[in-house]
């Protein structure tokens, strides 16, 4: 069946087609694009004692150290605190620059204190090379410890001379981490030159990222030898294990 169909009306068609596949397939082609820009990221943290076999192997160790008291050599077994805030970026961390000279992606949000072995999460991104880490957590860390058959939090201070519900928020750069000149207000590197390194995100593949602290033991300095947290208890002696110079890794694993 053939329709006759006025000149004009027939080029009117043929265009508005034309427009449409155009359309259509520069819709494709953007989206396309936008999906071949980003990929996956699943990001999650732990202790080194979750991933190996403990040194102590859940033994309590401990020798008197004074009249009344105990020291207790034990495995760090997890930590639990509050992480609020991760983000990550593909520009560099330096001396010399700002803080608002960075262009962050929030990776992590939490307003709640959880075990670091819980935290966990996968997410689009950016492709790119990574190479930094800002980490915003409050003051207040509780290391988890295995001490005479059952587990215990042991509450300590990132920093002593501020209050435990105060927030801290540290930088990792490719090559150390970094600090806040509190009169410049520029990076500049910490002296311990702790390492955590980049990693790459590909399009369309998913990057699996751990970020593991590697304390593995602790001293806790029992004040009245009473096996319970008290007023007076210290921690210290926190260590990693024999012959690892990190005290955070990452472990990078693609797919």
């Amino acid at each position: 069946m053939y329709f006759n169909l006025p000149n004009g009306d027939f080029m009117k068609q043929r265009a508005l087609i034309t427009l449409l596949i155009a359309t259509t397939f520069f819709a494709v082609a953007c989206d396309s694009s936008s999906s071949k820009s980003k990929g996956t990221l699943s990001f999650r943290t732990t202790v080194w004692n979750a991933e190996n076999e403990p040194e102590l192997s859940g033994k309590l160790m401990a020798r008197e150290a004074g009249e009344g008291e105990a020291l207790h050599v034990l495995d760090v077994v997890n930590i639990r605190h509050l992480i609020s805030e991760i983000e990550i970026t593909t520009d560099s961390i330096e001396e010399g620059k700002f803080p608002e000279d960075i262009s962050w992606i929030l990776l992590y949000e939490s307003s709640k204190e959880i075990l670091h072995t819980d935290r966990e999460i996968t997410i689009q991104v950016p492709v790119g090379e990574y190479k930094g880490f800002r980490i915003t957590q409050r003051n207040l860390i509780k290391w988890v410890v295995e001490f005479d058959n059952d587990f215990i939090d042991l509450p300590t201070l990132n920093d002593d001379t501020l209050g435990p519900n105060a927030t801290i928020v540290n930088y990792f750069g490719e090559d150390s981490l970094y600090e806040i000149d509190e009169e410049t207000g520029e990076f500049v590197k910490n002296p311990n030159d702790e390492l955590l390194g980049t990693f790459e995100v590909k399009a369309g593949r998913t990057t699996y990222l751990t970020m593991q602290v590697n304390i593995n033991s602790l001293h806790w300095h029992d004040n009245n030898d009473n096996g319970i947290w008290d007023d007076g208890d210290e921690v210290d002696e926190i260590s990693a294990p024999e012959g690892v110079l990190t005290m955070t890794d990452f472990i990078v694993e693609n797919d």
